[in-house]
């Protein structure tokens, strides 16, 4: 049972279900860029098979990195992720000038990414002629109104917040479904038009490389 001195404390009230954390950890996993990414990674490697191995390679390094993780999570059981991790191995300089970076930098660019690609994709209908792509101005605006209605829920309700996550990790999961589904039935009826096996990206490692990089940028 808890204590008064507990029950007088502040703390944050427990309003996310098991679905609504799985729908958070899912959509950190799957994240928006997969629906671009891969196009510029098949083109940049001039080959299916080379863009596979480039696939398996990023995976490698996101599986290891992960490992890592799950060890500190265990050796040091504290909350705070990775700013818990460099608090308590290299002080407190480090560890503030992570969570500094994190918030200036690593956390508005992924949502640039994530809001950037769902305004593309939303706009897209209205402009179906490929010679009249939407302008890039109106793609913008249109990620600026996507970042402040996000920010407005996440301020306003976290039950608000977590349907809003829980509807677009479903869509997201769904859409992924449906794409490998009709690849799927597509390669079994033979249309494999431009999909060679074998290439070479045209710098050497220095694209290899820079494929790997963008991929990463993908897996949590």
């Amino acid at each position: 049972m808890e204590t008064a001195e507990e029950n007088r404390s502040v703390k944050l009230k427990r309003e996310i279900g098991v679905f609504g954390g799985v729908a958070v950890n899912v959509g950190i996993v799957i994240g928006s860029g997969i629906f671009v990414t891969p196009k510029g990674v098949l083109y940049g490697s001039g080959s299916v098979g080379l863009a596979l191995v480039i696939w398996l390679v990023s995976g490698i390094f996101s599986l290891v990195g992960a490992l890592c993780l799950a060890e500190l999570g265990t050796m040091i059981p504290q909350h705070g992720g990775l700013y818990a991790y460099v608090h308590y191995a290299f002080g407190a300089f480090w560890s503030f000038l992570l969570q500094w970076v994190s918030i200036v930098m690593i956390q508005p660019g992924a949502l640039a990414i994530s809001a950037i690609t769902f305004a593309t994709y939303a706009i897209q209908p209205f402009y179906p002629d490929l010679d009249c792509p939407p302008p890039p101005l109106v793609i913008r605006m249109l990620s600026l109104v996507c970042i402040i209605l996000v920010s407005a829920v996440n301020v306003v309700s976290v039950r608000a917040t977590s349907l809003v996550q829980d509807t677009f990790t479903v869509m997201k999961t769904v859409a992924l479904l449906i794409i490998i589904v009709v690849g799927i039935v597509e390669l079994s009826k033979g249309k494999r038009a431009g999909s060679r096996w074998v290439g070479i990206i045209g710098s050497g490692p220095v694209k290899f490389a820079q494929r790997i990089v963008q991929l990463l940028l993908l897996y949590p």
